[in-house]
């Protein structure tokens, strides 16, 4: 038989430790939902603006591609003319890490660096 303070402290004990266990598996649960509610939204948001982002980084690309195609030293395909003119290139288009021409054989003439 237990004593009349063991089974007040076990009374007390299982008062306190049950509704804190249960209070932390029903807040465990609803973050769990919340958190996955806003990451399946912040995906969809995100595959969203995907395309667009696309379309403006080919646009972005066709623009340096037709500025530096009129472009005289890029023209004459000199090695000696066209590296300036790629390493001010891969300056204003700091997207772009490697700027580089070929020649029909596809044999690299120059790039924006070694």
């Amino acid at each position: 038989m237990l004593s009349t303070s063991l089974r007040f402290t076990l009374v007390i004990f299982l008062a306190v430790t049950v509704p804190i266990l249960i209070a932390t598996l029903v807040a465990n649960l609803y973050a769990s939902k919340e958190l996955k509610a806003e990451a399946e939204e912040k995906l969809a948001l995100q595959a969203n603006s995907l395309p667009g982002n696309v379309v403006h980084w080919d646009e972005y690309l066709i623009k340096a591609l037709q500025n530096l195609s009129i472009q005289p030293e890029i023209i004459s395909m000199d090695p000696q003319q066209q590296k300036p003119i790629l390493e001010k290139m891969a300056k204003v288009y700091p997207h772009i890490y490697l700027v580089s021409t070929i020649d029909l054989k596809g044999i690299n003439i120059a790039r924006n660096f070694l």
